[in-house]
């Protein structure tokens, strides 16, 4: 993540739920700011009333919030290596729901990388002493907020690329 832990050490002493407040907060105002100035309220609008779109926007948006909360107070606790540790196993947790729900094959190389990731992990994992708890739940509530988001993908727009659309809209206006 970057050079945000020493951002989160310039806020002491704000704790993880007030930072992860003021990112909602603020990410609120801005998205509220650029859905009106692209005059997209409509989508938004069509995205609450479909419940197959809502209900799994409302699990990523728990599990997103999990993760932030979690890897917050990671960094602000101290325990940043183990935060780190969690962006390390996310991508094995994404391979295996990929391979055990969504039925994905891997190639034998495939197999090989996922299985020195395992043996990596391990060896970090073991090197750290204790069972890295905030790993495991940064790891598991990216992984599954990944998978929840390609599912509702599917069914409405995606968020990430609707911004590039929203972003793109701002610099070159629509033909008529």
């Amino acid at each position: 993540m970057g050079l945000l832990p020493l951002y989160f050490l310039v806020l002491h002493p704000a704790g993880a739920v007030e930072i992860v407040a003021n990112r909602v907060v603020w990410s609120l105002i801005f998205c509220a700011l650029l859905i009106t100035i692209t005059r997209t309220w409509r989508l938004l609008g069509n995205a609450f009333r479909d419940r197959a779109v809502l209900g799994p926007l409302a699990i990523a948006a728990g599990l997103i919030a999990i993760n932030w909360l979690t890897y917050t107070f990671g960094v602000t606790t101290g325990h940043a290596v183990e935060a780190s540790l969690g962006y390390f196993i996310n991508p094995l947790v994404s391979v295996l729901l990929g391979v055990f729900v969504l039925k994905e094959k891997l190639r034998p190389l495939q197999w090989a990388a996922v299985g020195i990731g395992f043996i990596a992990v391990g060896v970090l994992t073991v090197s750290y002493g204790k069972l890295p708890w905030i790993a495991l739940v940064l790891a598991f509530s990216f992984g599954l907020y990944g998978f929840v988001k390609k599912r509702v993908g599917r069914r409405s727009m995606p968020s990430r690329a609707s911004r590039w659309r929203l972003l793109s809209s701002l610099r070159s206006p629509a033909p008529p």
